[in-house]
């Protein structure tokens, strides 16, 4: 029999080559991905950003049978939140691993917890779609508590991070402990109806939602209107009781830009930037709050060279702001 295997941040799992295939999204909502051109979504709903695999054994060891599709993976494993080591899946192949705990962690391990089993943890980047084998997989709506749920462009997919632990959607669950799912597709933040409509059917405590990038290149202004007010509608209004916290992403660009170069789309961040305060301004409710990206982002360093995605130091400032923000926000509750 196989062992059981317990994955977070998966919605949909694919038979493929003898193995599953972990998707974030549900295919029926993978279909409906795109905009006129903008078909990548369809792609970026395939790679596991921040998925979490999950085994708790008895022995301090763990066998796992994996295969990168499209590009060499990286991905992290910890044992009882202890980081054990990093890899690199290489495409292609279809790798066994053999993870052992450290004696020094094992002799301690047994001296303080006498009773607790090993849990091993994988978080798995996005750099290519991943096929687990060998394993009965369990799909997970949470692990302990309500989830958070982030959807946005490729800088919440972790893009500009050196890899998915130093990006500020990896930090900020780590700085407010707490479990996220990442919904981010990069490229691809499109505010389909479809999306909407299935992040508003999870479980969560809270959304961010990290809007601006994707949709500025390819929309014009009634249409972002038209898709920024069906997701406040439904997703803010349908969830009164959870807290709503909407990242204005094109708000930097303007605000470190101005005396550095031209910016493009200079004209359309301003109205995108103008249709986010308004349609706030206007549904009126208490559970939204709303943060510029010049209050996380301090300074042009925690941009990367490509003028685009922050760098590490971007998505640490962003991590360590917003989980600020979040505090403050569940605090004065």
């Amino acid at each position: 029999m196989n062992e059981r295997v317990e994955l977070l941040n998966v919605a949909y799992l694919k038979k493929y080559q003898g193995g599953f295939m972990p998707y974030r999204f549900p295919l029926k909502v993978i279909n409906k991905l795109g905009y006129l051109s903008n078909i990548k979504g369809k792609d970026k709903a395939k790679l596991p950003s921040m998925v979490e695999l999950y085994y708790c054994n008895e022995e301090p060891t763990f066998n796992l049978t994996l295969k990168a599709v499209d590009s060499d993976l990286p991905f992290y494993v910890f044992v009882n939140d202890f980081q054990l080591a990093k890899y690199i899946l290489k495409k292609g192949r279809k790798e066994t691993y053999n993870f052992q705990v450290h004696e020094r962690f094992k002799t301690h391990f047994k001296e303080l917890n006498k009773n607790q089993k090993y849990s091993f943890k994988i978080i798995f980047s996005s750099s290519s779609r991943l096929i687990i084998f060998n394993k009965e997989c369990v799909l997970l709506n949470k692990k302990t508590n309500l989830p958070y749920i982030l959807y946005g462009s490729s800088i919440s997919q972790g893009v500009g991070a050196s890899d998915i632990v130093n990006s500020y959607a990896y930090l900020l669950s780590q700085n407010l402990k707490v479990d996220i799912l990442n919904k981010g597709l990069s490229g691809s933040c499109l505010l389909e109806k479809e999306t909407i409509d299935y992040l508003s059917s999870l479980d969560t405590s809270c959304y961010i939602l990290e809007i601006g990038c994707n949709v500025r290149g390819i929309m014009d202004k009634d249409e972002f209107q038209k898709r920024f007010n069906y997701l406040l509608n439904k997703i803010a209004l349908d969830h009164l009781d959870k807290k709503i916290f909407i990242i204005s992403m094109l708000d930097v660009y303007e605000h470190l830009y101005k005396d550095f170069y031209e910016i493009p789309y200079h004209q359309k961040n301003l109205d995108f930037i103008k249709i986010i305060k308004q349609e706030i301004k206007k549904i009126n409710l208490k559970n939204i709050y709303l943060i510029s990206s010049k209050d996380l982002i301090k300074d042009i360093k925690g941009i990367s060279q490509d003028l685009l995605h922050p760098s590490n130091l971007g998505h640490y400032q962003m991590a360590y702001y917003l989980a600020k923000k979040i505090k403050k926000v569940t605090m004065e509750d």
